[in-house]
């Protein structure tokens, strides 16, 4: 049996639109975050996030590839009954001075913080920024860094090999 070009054109074009919806699908979207208990997920690990903020760092930083907007960063895990706020470490360029930016709550509900967990890739070109001296992670020593990087990398290396096996 054979078929019209239309009818290969039309199967291809599903094809094309079933993976880029997948796709679309399965992409790490960005979350609003308004309060500390919207951030304790986040906790201990890398992220690409977005703001309004100035005190969030919107006007400076080691951009993303993706878009200068964006922005990555560090939110380190904090010991349990601490009271103190869990605090960002922005990833900046080699020159720029660093500060404190505690993530607390009436802060980031005066501005718009949108946040996501790093992607493997992601986490690569932070680690090249870095070891190429272009970038530094915020309040973290290269020891630190390299810990956190090494524990983010392996897990999501665990989660893609426990997908496959699914």
């Amino acid at each position: 049996m054979t078929y019209s070009l239309p009818y290969k054109t039309l199967v291809a074009c599903c094809l094309l639109f079933v993976a880029s919806n997948n796709y679309a699908m399965n992409k790490p979207r960005l979350q609003t975050v308004k309060n500390e208990e919207e951030i304790r997920k986040f906790a201990g690990n890398f992220i690409m996030y977005t703001t309004t903020s100035a005190y969030f760092g919107r006007d400076k930083g080691y951009p993303s590839a993706n878009a200068e907007a964006f922005k990555y960063g560090y939110i380190p895990q904090k010991g349990e009954n601490n009271p103190a706020p869990y605090t960002l470490n922005q990833l900046l360029h080699i020159d720029e001075l660093p500060n404190n930016k505690a993530l607390l709550n009436e802060m980031m509900t005066q501005c718009t913080l949108r946040i996501r967990r790093t992607t493997y890739a992601e986490e690569i070109d932070i680690r090249e920024a870095i070891i190429s001296s272009l970038a530094k992670m915020e309040n973290m020593t290269p020891q630190e860094f390299m810990t956190a990087m090494m524990e983010s990398l392996t897990q999501h290396k665990n989660k893609q090999m426990a997908t496959q096996q699914q």
